[in-house]
């Protein structure tokens, strides 16, 4: 909690292993370095895996007791110089007149962070029966308008952006910062365009609520608005032959019968035709690829590689909340 009032921002994360190597200058060491050892194959040969032993067992054990005692001193003794470090941190900056961030910690921060904690011990009643679910579905029907909207917009700057996979970070990158820096150590960009392929039944389903060519229900279910249940199937219907009728057990007229018979002309093409295996339509691909043009955003954050950052408070600084009364616009209105 001190880390974060401290600096809310940080790409290497909160781990104490990380802090403690940061500010301490003494890395907490993880138990696996210390205690870790190779799992066993099948013929008891030492595998590449490591794996970590029953706490209980490396506490009571004769072999690892010692070196228990050591990590536990080593790890307390690393918090609480982070603690200092830290402290000493949110003393030098400051919150209001008279005050620092440490007095913000101690009046407001730490008691929240108890309450936490009695909140996660006591447990929150919640409906599961009634509550869940609808909210759930309200949670799903507010998502699929959000995505909608979002595949509309898109596709105004990029056709094939209707039917791009919204969930995946590289094709969100490609379409709104292609262009961008891809790297912060070199003069990599990212390309300008780029393929992407998707799986066919997504990009039929999208393909047809796009054009309209299906009733209203089936184009809400298309932009996931609502359920449709599918139609059965229509049943193939065989090449009907009087020897194939026969054999059927349905009756036939007496000539059809007659020219039907075991040893007639009739007879010996339908045998033939049974025994010439059907002609197989080609099998559709799986993808259908498709090409993302960038619409060339400038991003305001990177991920730890000096990617433009995709996460959801990235895009949501870029978008800002342009459908609240009065709108308010992000960074890429400006």
């Amino acid at each position: 909690h001190m880390a974060r009032l401290w600096d809310a921002s940080r790409m290497n994360g909160y781990s104490l292993e990380q802090l403690t190597d940061e500010l301490v200058g003494r890395r907490k060491i993880p138990m696996k370095e210390i205690f870790g050892v190779p799992s066993k194959k099948k013929d008891g040969t030492a595998g590449r895996t490591i794996v970590l032993p029953p706490v209980d067992e490396l506490q009571t054990s004769p072999m690892t007791r010692g070196e228990w005692i050591k990590y536990s001193v080593y790890d307390a003794q690393g918090t609480w110089l982070l603690y200092q470090e830290l402290r000493k941190k949110l003393e030098e900056t400051d919150w209001e007149e008279g005050h620092n961030m440490y007095d913000f910690y101690t009046e407001y921060w730490r008691p929240f962070g108890e309450l936490l904690t009695d909140i996660e011990r006591a447990g929150v009643h919640v409906d599961i029966k009634k509550k869940l679910p609808s909210a759930q579905l309200q949670a799903m029907a507010d998502r699929d308008q959000a995505e909608l909207a979002f595949r509309r917009w898109a596709a105004s700057f990029c056709a094939d952006a209707w039917y791009m996979n919204v969930g995946s970070a590289s094709q969100v990158q490609a379409l709104l910062f292609g262009g961008a820096a891809a790297s912060a150590k070199s003069n990599e960009r990212l390309p300008l365009s780029r393929a992407f392929k998707v799986l066919r039944d997504d990009y039929e389903m999208w393909s047809a609520a796009a054009v309209g060519e299906q009733d209203e229900e089936v184009f809400a279910s298309g932009v996931g608005l609502q359920p449709v249940e599918a139609k059965p199937a229509a049943k193939s219907r065989k090449k009907e032959t009087p020897a194939a009728t026969a054999l059927e057990g349905e009756p036939v007229d007496g000539q059809a019968c007659a020219e039907a018979g075991p040893g007639s002309e009739a007879a010996a093409e339908a045998k033939a035709e049974a025994a010439v295996p059907a002609i197989r339509a080609p099998k559709a691909l799986k993808n259908v690829e498709i090409t993302l043009k960038s619409i060339g955003l400038k991003h305001t954050k990177v991920t730890p590689k000096g990617l433009p950052a995709t996460d959801a408070a990235s895009l949501r600084e870029l978008a800002g909340f342009p459908n609240d009364s009065p709108p308010r616009f992000g960074a890429a209105y400006e």
